[in-house]
């Protein structure tokens, strides 16, 4: 018995490559196009503004990668040395404490200030930065003073123009990271409230 009888006949056998491809609406040819050229201008943007922020020079930040590489290792010796004298003790030995840790400060501006005068008046910034580190070491000092004399006053932070304390804009002279953070010691140096500067 036939199982086939009444089912139409298979058609017959064809390569898949030999059917016409589906048609394309003309309207959508632009897209492709459009894509293409949209993400070749913001490429060539991209490849511009990275040449013209890396040439370019911004006058309050210190860029110059020598002058970077100094302070970054005499910071992170200064700001270790720092770390390692807790202010304790008597009044006397407060102060004293105090006058080592602005000992490892003056170490460090004069390890950056080893680098060529030439490069550092290159990048303006940096004399500026070092004299508000000088300014902070002498604030400090008249701060020892009274520690030794007994007197329980605040330190007394030098203030900017705008009358922010100068180590806010001593952290802000770094384009992409904070080469020289002014450690929190140096802004309080009461042991009992190490977090209140």
């Amino acid at each position: 018995m036939n199982e086939d009888r009444g089912l139409p006949p298979y058609p017959p056998e064809h390569n898949a490559w030999e059917y016409p491809p589906p048609p394309i609406s003309r309207r959508w040819i632009w897209a492709p196009i459009l894509a293409v050229t949209l993400a070749t201008v913001i490429g060539a943007g991209l490849v511009v503004g990275a040449v013209v922020i890396g040439s370019k020079d911004f006058p309050s930040v210190i860029q110059d990668d020598k002058i970077l590489s100094v302070i970054t290792r005499e910071c992170d010796i200064m700001t270790e040395t720092v770390k390692s004298m807790p202010i304790e003790g008597t009044a006397e030995e407060q102060a004293s404490t105090i006058r080592d840790q602005d000992k490892a400060i003056l170490n460090m501006l004069a390890a950056i200030r080893g680098v060529d005068e030439d490069v550092r008046a290159a990048d303006p910034p940096t004399n500026d930065w070092l004299d508000d580190w000088n300014a902070l070491v002498a604030a400090r000092e008249a701060f020892a003073e009274q520690r030794s004399s007994g007197y329980e006053l605040d330190l007394r932070i030098p203030k900017d123009a705008d009358g922010d304390g100068i180590y806010q804009r001593m952290d802000e002279v770094w384009l992409t990271k904070e080469a020289c953070e002014v450690p929190e010691e140096l802004l309080n140096p009461y042991p009992e409230d190490i977090s209140a500067a």
